[in-house]
């Protein structure tokens, strides 16, 4: 998204005798009226995100730090939509107790042997064969995904990455 921004401000610099800006100008008159171009996409991008106000001068003042502005919008709005899937994804109800910002884990570095790293990744992504999960899949309330080898014993406890 950044480099189509970041194109669309060179043809803004260009001048109006340039191929490529000549061919934008008809793309933003075709805009106009409603009907689909690439300028739209990038009419509505800008508006998206907040940047309606550049669409509509037809440019910026200060390229480089629009383009910082416009980059730090997209990350701000990408940890927004991450948390949000996070907190109403009942799946991810272990997964949002360990992680709590979205960048790389220190322990994927610690961790040499690639086995156990992919292993300890499935785990805190639900990717296991739990009860918890395997019996979600299969439609089994909650409360009814116990753990085989503790009701042996006699025990009901859910299989669940606590237990």
């Amino acid at each position: 998204m950044t480099k189509c921004v970041k194109y669309w401000l060179k043809l803004l610099d260009l001048n109006d005798n340039r191929y490529p800006r000549y061919t934008y100008l008809m793309l933003y008159e075709l805009d106009r009226p409603g009907r689909h171009t690439w300028a739209t996409d990038i009419r509505v991008l800008l508006y998206t995100y907040g940047f309606g106000y550049a669409w509509e001068a037809q440019g910026v003042g200060n390229q480089p730090m629009f383009i910082r502005l416009f980059k730090q919008r997209l990350i701000d709005n990408a940890i927004q939509i991450w948390h949000s899937n996070i907190e109403n994804n009942g799946k991810l109800e272990l997964y949002s107790m360990y992680k709590t910002t979205l960048e790389l884990e220190k322990y994927l570095h610690c961790v040499p042997n690639i086995k156990h790293r992919i292993a300890m990744t499935k785990f805190r992504c639900s990717v296991h064969k739990l009860e918890v999960e395997t019996g979600r899949h299969q439609g089994v309330p909650r409360e009814e995904r116990l753990c085989k080898f503790c009701e042996r014993v006699g025990i009901n406890y859910i299989e669940d990455e606590y237990t």
